[in-house]
């Protein structure tokens, strides 16, 4: 028989199960494991766990333990993750009231085998039952639980010798089960309109989450904060569950106020508005703990895929796409749509750094420019609408040809009034002579 004293983080992991099945017990904060059996100790009524039978219920039992002989957990995080996977196997039983595990058994296995890599045993979890082997040799729960000890008092000093790049490694092979794990960790589909507005050096330097996540130029569409993106290196890409299946994620987005978490739809960008997201809601702490498991995998790194559905992730046809010098080779050709699409890759990780800061103000002036001639055509537009007879530089030439022609019309004018009053001084003077004719003719 072990038994375990819970650290902060299993004290709460498990309190939070134990009022989500609506039990009635004060737990002393203890795991007793004997076998296959877990029982969570409480003070005239403790809860029970077992992996053979799949049964979870409580029971009004005295269990004598010398509590002062619990071992402390501390900050272990193999022992953790054993003692979580308790959570897993009678959620994806339903045998824990509230709890719901998306996961299949396949990838759950998978998972579970990664974390006892470290002391070689190996899990399998059907829909039946939870066994442990080590070499072949069926072991107990119990027997799991005192290897991890174990390794764990003898790997101490080791593991302050491990160089940074060894430990990383193996943390990259880890999951961990966590508080976000037990809301129903469904991405759900929806239509946003997510916001951009250019970050400042400051910004890039002071604002991080942590974990892997960077700041972005977007902002959250519920409280308008900025958002943090996480990126996953190409060929490790992070698998979560949404209402349209599996799907792995290249990058994913985090708002800090608000508890949300985004991400877009496979072969789309957060700029088309269709994207999966998650909202923790007043949960800070399951929030934070899903960034966590969210970021472990994370790098500040490139990736050029898009996200995609589980069905097509690594298949062999897929389309590799243009690197960012083939992409910035004919800017001008671009049409807007495309440079605007360009430019977002380039915003959230689909090119490396160094790319990125080469090109990234080739493509902002071919933007600028587009965007400054499209201003110029929407003026001589209205122009045109407002003044059919004038239009841009034609309409400066009409104008100057009218002007010349009224000029010239008026000096006609001029010429006319002249010419005319020379005819009628003529006239007059060739109707005196014919009065003067006719009265002489008239009187002989």
């Amino acid at each position: 028989m072990i038994l375990l004293k819970a650290n902060v983080e299993l004290k709460t992991i498990f309190q939070k199960m134990i009022n989500t099945m609506g039990e009635r017990l004060l737990w002393k904060e203890i795991f007793v494991i004997h076998n296959n059996d877990i029982i969570l100790i409480g003070e005239g009524r403790s809860l029970f766990f077992n992996f053979d039978n799949r049964r979870a219920f409580s029971s009004i039992v005295e269990i004598p333990v010398e509590e002062e002989k619990a071992e402390a957990i501390a900050q272990n995080e193999l022992l953790a993750n054993a003692l979580n996977m308790i959570l897993y196997a009678f959620g994806k039983w339903g045998g824990i009231k509230g709890l719901k595990v998306e996961t299949n058994y396949d990838q759950l296995n998978k998972l579970m085998n990664h974390i006892f890599r470290e002391i070689e045993v190996e899990a399998h979890l059907t829909s039946d039952n939870f066994r442990f082997f080590k070499e072949s040799v069926r072991i107990t729960y119990e027997e799991v639980i005192q290897l991890i000890l174990d390794e764990s008092k003898k790997g101490d000093a080791e593991e302050n010798n491990e160089s940074d790049n060894g430990s990383s490694g193996k943390e990259e092979e880890k999951e961990n089960f966590s508080l976000g794990l037990w809301h129903k960790v469904l991405w759900k589909s929806e239509h946003f309109s997510f916001k951009s507005e250019e970050t400042t050096k400051t910004e890039n330097h002071n604002s991080r989450l942590g974990n892997n996540f960077y700041i972005t130029q977007y902002q959250c569409p519920v409280c308008k904060d900025r958002l943090h993106m996480v990126v996953y290196p190409t060929g490790e890409e992070f698998r979560i569950e949404t209402d349209e299946g599996g799907v792995y994620l290249a990058r994913a987005y985090a708002c800090h106020r608000c508890n949300r978490f985004y991400t877009p739809k496979p072969h789309r960008l957060l700029l088309d508005g269709e994207a999966y997201h998650l909202n923790f809601e007043e949960d800070k702490q399951a929030f934070e703990d899903y960034l966590e498991l969210l970021g472990r995998r994370g790098r500040r790194t490139s990736n050029y895929n898009y996200n995609e559905y589980e069905s097509e992730y690594n298949r062999e046809d897929g389309e590799i796409p243009l690197g960012l010098e083939e992409a910035v080779n004919d800017l001008e050709a671009m049409s807007e749509e495309g440079l605007l699409v360009l430019k977002e890759k380039m915003d959230t990780g689909f090119y490396s750094r160094a790319g990125v800061e080469s090109f990234y103000g080739k493509v902002n002036n071919q933007l600028a420019g587009r965007k400054q001639h499209g201003n110029v055509k929407e003026k001589d537009r209205k122009t045109k609408e407002n003044h059919p007879e004038s239009d841009g530089n034609e309409g400066r030439v009409k104008k100057t040809e009218k002007d010349e022609a009224a000029v010239e019309s008026r000096g006609s004018e001029k010429m006319l009034v002249k010419s005319k009053g020379m005819e009628e001084g003529r006239g007059r003077e060739e109707s005196g002579e014919r009065e003067e004719g006719g009265g002489t003719e008239k009187s002989g």
